[in-house]
């Protein structure tokens, strides 16, 4: 399966795609990602997960920011119904560093993780 990480920076669009099915087992997943200007002069950074072709997200897995230091600074976790399915049709995380920040987005399930560098 395909997995399609969606980077929008400003007003240009780039599309990457990166193979997570053999990783992440039989769950592949979109991760979008908005780095946008704010009036302030910081930068406002969206973060989101959707299945890629299932209508939810595997329970468990994960959606994290760390720091450069590898310290986790944000981290979202899909919920799962009563019978241990999947419940969460998406996660995200928004957060608003200054210019130039350095971070890294994971997603996580079980054993299997997959990172992503950016700068603010």
């Amino acid at each position: 399966m395909i997995a399609l990480i969606h980077i929008s920076i400003l007003q240009r669009r780039k599309v990457r795609l990166i193979d997570l099915g053999m990783q992440l087992g039989n769950h592949a997943v979109t991760l979008v990602v908005a780095i946008m200007p704010k009036a302030d002069g910081r930068i406002g950074v969206f973060l989101q997960v959707q299945p890629h072709s299932e209508t939810t997200l595997p329970s468990g897995l994960k959606l994290s920011v760390l720091l450069e230091s590898g310290e986790t600074r944000l981290e979202i976790e899909a919920r799962s119904d009563s019978s241990g399915r999947g419940k969460d049709k998406s996660i995200d995380l928004r957060f608003s560093p200054p210019p130039g920040t350095c971070f890294h987005v994971r997603v996580m399930r079980d054993n299997v993780t997959v990172s992503e560098d950016f700068v603010a």
